[in-house]
């Protein structure tokens, strides 16, 4: 958004990278869309390997033996994904021989549009955290940083970052942001 400075940027990013993974977005809108795909996304690959391993029965493996390279199969292609440059579309042309078991599945899905539906789950996911957006709470850290001027110092409220609520994040997490805090304010941690 307008107004966060690079300085403030590098606080909210020492707070966000020990959560994980984290991206900028343009527009707070844009955070529904985040939730939608990568917030929810882990029960997507569950409710996939659900699929993939129900299919393997079906097809006589082992609950155990089919969830295995249902496993292995999202994370070998996550692997991959993550090491080329090349697109999602461009990878799966790769895997995919013409006439072959991996074009028969896939065309069984295109005929039956799972994508579009996918991506209509996705833009329901995308319009609940919309809904959702005002329902919680969250905390607004914020605070004055003294800004130096010619004759003196003059003192500006900055809001930086929302989090959950504090109880809700870890000792950890809780540290950082009071670290942060106290850099920002000048005050001793």
């Amino acid at each position: 958004r307008e107004g966060v400075s690079a300085h403030d940027k590098q606080l909210i990013e020492q707070v966000l990278k020990s959560t994980g993974e984290w991206l900028w977005v343009k527009q707070e809108s844009d955070l529904d869309v985040v939730t939608a795909l990568s917030g929810s996304g882990p029960a997507y690959v569950f409710y996939f390997l659900e699929a993939m391993t129900e299919a393997g029965v079906q097809m006589g493996l082992s609950a155990e033996q089919a969830y295995h390279l249902a496993q292995a199969t999202f994370g070998g292609a996550t692997h991959l994904s993550r090491q080329s440059a090349e697109s999602p579309e461009v990878l799966r042309q790769r895997v995919t021989s013409k006439g072959g078991t991996t074009y028969a599945a896939l065309t069984s899905m295109q005929n039956t549009h799972v994508s579009e539906l996918f991506q209509t789950a996705l833009k329901a996911a995308q319009t609940e955290s919309d809904y959702r957006g005002g329902k919680y709470e969250c905390e607004v850290l914020e605070w004055t940083l003294d800004i130096g001027t010619e004759g003196g110092h003059e003192t500006k409220p900055r809001t930086v970052l929302a989090l959950p609520p504090m109880n809700t994040l870890t000792e950890d997490q809780q540290a950082s942001i009071r670290k942060i805090e106290a850099e920002s304010t000048g005050e001793a941690a």
